[in-house]
């Protein structure tokens, strides 16, 4: 048995060695699209879709929820004076526990607006006023994260964030 542990410890630290080299590999790519201002649909989205652990490193994987995204996109309409960019919701998971998880992605060269806060705000109020339920496969929760490339030096709009993340 003692031999079997040790030769069980030399293959974990093996996959955890390949678990690091490829999430540096992907944090190398993320730095390189912020530096470049790369393209959030095209090159952006897929890489946070494809590596959930950037958004939150509990995540593995993020699975989009179909209807959630349908009905929110459905719902939440957005002013026609903005750039196609910003008119959608990037992803949208559903984890264990019941948390639904409204994810915002910007450009990296993009500075935080108060429009940027009132869109997820938006997103969020809609979710919760329409999505939480009681029953055994209903969200329990709704949460939203807005990921942008610069925060505002604006008081007004740090205020704003701060009673957003309160929420």
């Amino acid at each position: 048995f003692l031999k079997l542990f040790e030769d069980w410890r030399v293959i974990e630290a093996r996959e955890h060695l390949k678990l690091s080299d490829g999430r540096l590999e992907v944090m190398e790519k993320l730095s390189k699209y912020m530096g470049e201002g790369a393209l959030e649909v095209k090159q952006m989205q897929p890489l946070f879709e494809k590596n959930g652990w950037l958004i939150n490193p509990s995540w593995a994987d993020i699975t989009g929820q179909t209807t959630y995204t349908s009905l929110l996109r459905s719902n939440c309409i957005e002013s026609s004076k903005l750039v196609d960019n910003d008119r959608r919701i990037d992803i949208l998971g559903y984890t264990v526990g019941g948390t639904v998880h409204v994810v915002e992605l910007k450009r990296p060269e993009k500075t935080l607006s108060r429009d940027d806060l009132e869109q997820i705000e938006r997103y969020v109020d809609w979710a919760r006023a329409n999505l939480l339920g009681s029953g055994p496969d209903s969200p329990k929760y709704i949460t939203g994260l807005l990921i942008v490339g610069k925060l505002s030096s604006n008081k007004a709009i740090d205020g704003k964030m701060q009673r957003l993340a309160g929420s």
